[in-house]
């Protein structure tokens, strides 16, 4: 009878412990980025960030094709200035929604405006558009610049 006993404890044991390391990795895996695949119910990121983090998303995703810097302002203040390699639509334009709702939703965007006006409306409307990852510049390209960040013509 004590060695039945013995062999059911250990095999509790055994449940017990297989379900803390599945737990353990379950946890791990959420921390880790892109670790554990999306996960069904994971919410958008849809974020307001500095000058200064908009400088090292910038910096961290250089050249990456899954990354885009958005302006969202009129043509002709994009032509007075604007952040490297931005692409403008404009905010103003009787397409605006639809021409956002054709850029791919996966991709992480970097979102801006003169004041941060514009772009603080549309960062809610990228994300009931389903888009995945938005960054707004608080404070916009007049943040930006005074700064003291590059701008491009």
């Amino acid at each position: 009878m004590r060695s039945t006993m013995n062999t059911k404890n250990v095999s509790k044991r055994r449940v017990g412990v297989s379900f803390a390391v599945v737990v353990w990795a379950v946890f791990i895996l959420a921390l880790v980025p892109g670790g554990g695949g999306a996960v069904a119910n994971e919410k958008p990121v849809l974020k307001t960030v500095t000058p200064e983090e908009a400088s090292a998303l910038i910096e961290q995703n250089g050249n990456d094709s899954g990354f885009m810097i958005l302006d969202v302002r009129t043509p002709d203040e994009f032509n007075e200035g604007h952040i490297a390699n931005a692409v403008n639509i404009d905010y103003y334009s009787d397409s605006f929604r639809g021409d956002l709702d054709r850029l791919d939703k996966e991709k992480t965007y970097l979102l801006y405006c003169r004041s941060g006006s514009r772009s603080g409306r549309v960062l809610p409307l990228m994300g009931e558009l389903g888009f995945e990852r938005v960054y707004n510049i608080g404070g916009g390209f007049v943040q930006w610049e005074m700064k003291g960040f590059p701008a491009a013509k």
